[in-house]
């Protein structure tokens, strides 16, 4: 991971992921109503990141329910 704003971003996915599973809408919908709302202007970023999570083998996602919502932990 940089040592950027993504790498903040990849840890506070990662700690909010350790909490419990959540999909990236759970996940954006947590920043905007938390103080954690610094990420929410990088609402685009949310997606790529836990995609690089996952590819590095930090998460990993599976498809639930009805909708197929893809659910990180």
């Amino acid at each position: 991971m940089k040592t950027d704003s993504n790498s903040k971003l990849g840890f506070a996915l990662l700690g909010l992921l350790w909490q419990s599973p959540r999909s990236g809408y759970d996940l954006r919908k947590f920043f905007s109503a938390t103080p954690m709302n610094v990420f929410q202007r990088q609402s685009g970023a949310i997606y790529p990141a836990l995609r690089r999570l996952e590819q590095r083998g930090f998460i990993r996602g599976q498809a639930e329910g009805a909708r197929r919502r893809k659910i990180s932990s």
